[in-house]
Parts: C-alpha cells; structure tokens; sequence
C-alpha cells in the first residue's frame, strides 16, 4: 500500500470542484496503485467505448479523464457538460497538481 501524496490529494481536491479532470496516464496510474484510501472513491470504467473515449473512471462523482493533453505533473479541469480528451479547448490549461490547491483561493480561475 502506497502513501497518499501531495499530488494524489490535489488530484481528489480538484474531484471536490469540478465535474472533470484530465490528468495523463503516469499520473492515472500512480493514483489507481495508491492504495485503500483512494481505491473506495474511485468507480473504474470499464466499458470499452468509455475508455476510447479517454473516460477512464469516476472519483468522488467527477469523471477522470487520461489525455496527452496534460503535460506530466499537471492537471486540466473542465466544467463543460462533454468535453473530449482530446480537445485542448474544452480544458484548462495545464495546471501544476502540486499547486493546484493554492489556484483555488484565486478570485478569477478559468
């Protein structure tokens, strides 16, 4: 069992926030391994057309999708009703995981 980390609780943090999260398969892969405290949160799609889609599982009722469009270490957030993983202008921009807590006591955020 793994420790939860930095990354791991900005990562759920942001699943509190908004409807979908677009991270890149390393960082999918690290939190799905991290254990039991997040395991319970997380409902994996399994669903093969899902999964195409870049919609790989569900964590605290936001959708997590797995894109190359987030750079390694970052995160992307989405309040549209349907955004496509592979559609850069349905997301914000990369946004550092480990700041990501601090972005949110931003008055103006995308």
């Amino acid at each position: 069992m793994s420790k939860l980390t930095k990354s791991h609780h900005n990562i759920m943090l942001a699943a509190h926030h908004f409807p979908h999260i677009c991270i890149n398969i390393d960082e999918y892969i690290d939190l799905a391994l991290s254990g039991k405290e997040v395991e319970r949160f997380i409902d994996m799609s399994l669903d093969n057309e899902s999964i195409s889609k870049g919609l790989y599982c569900r964590l605290f009722g936001a959708n997590i999708w797995v894109s190359t469009i987030a750079q390694d270490g970052c995160i992307r957030v989405s309040n549209r009703d349907e955004p496509s993983a592979k559609n850069e202008k349905d997301w914000s921009p990369n946004l550092k995981i480990e700041n990501f807590e601090r972005l949110l006591d931003l008055k103006v955020f995308w």
